[in-house]
């Protein structure tokens, strides 16, 4: 770690790490990404299982139930991910909108992948932080029921396995609006990845 403290946030060239660093080892970084992408993938099926979506028990061969299966998950878990026009919370696309649980266009997308590649390469900390109205960011039998509780409780075991740190903090506030929530950014910290949580029902006059 004293290594990193030469460096600002931790932004160090490829060819300035020790030569005896992992990072430049061809063979342990081929066989940490392989492990790496299994892991991940293994997380995803779990979670697929928890959301009655798995694939485990279903005959390989029983095509229409698999085929079934893949399309619920992109219809109800996948990551809208491009530049859309975003009408309601909701991507859309000829006047139609997506299904999925989340969307995030072309450029956040980037971002959120150099981030992590950063954060890993560099063992740094990765910080998650939620903001909204209560009623969605903490409303819940002592937050643990909340979205970014569970978020962390699934999480923090695999950014930890990829050697990083996971903070997970809920910045939700009673009777907060879109924009108290967006402008209070400032004062949230360090911050990799910002959850806006919204509530139109409570939260906005117009329900919009």
């Amino acid at each position: 770690q004293t290594f990193y403290h030469n460096y600002w946030y931790k932004d160090v060239p490829v060819d300035e790490f020790p030569a005896n660093a992992w990072q430049k080892n061809p063979a342990y970084v081929k066989e940490f990404v392989g492990q790496a992408v299994s892991l991940v993938d293994r997380v995803k099926e779990a979670i697929y299982e928890e959301y009655g979506l798995g694939l485990l028990d279903i005959d390989k061969n029983d095509t229409a139930t698999v085929s079934k299966i893949k399309t619920e998950r992109e219809t109800y878990l996948s990551v809208i991910q491009g530049d859309f026009s975003v009408q309601n919370g909701a991507a859309m696309v000829d006047g139609k909108p997506f299904r999925g649980a989340a969307y995030v266009n072309e450029r956040g997308w980037e971002g959120l992948i150099r981030k992590l590649l950063h954060a890993i390469m560099t063992e740094d900390d990765f910080f998650v932080v939620v903001a909204g109205p209560k009623a969605a960011t903490y409303d819940g039998i002592n937050l643990q029921f909340t979205q970014v509780m569970q978020f962390h409780e699934v999480m923090e075991p695999v950014f930890d396995r990829l050697g990083v740190k996971l903070y997970s903090r809920n910045m939700g506030m009673d009777a907060s609006t879109t924009v108290a929530a967006l402008g209070g950014a400032d004062i949230y910290g360090e911050t990799d990845i910002f959850w806006y949580i919204p509530d139109p029902s409570q939260s906005e006059s117009d329900a919009q």
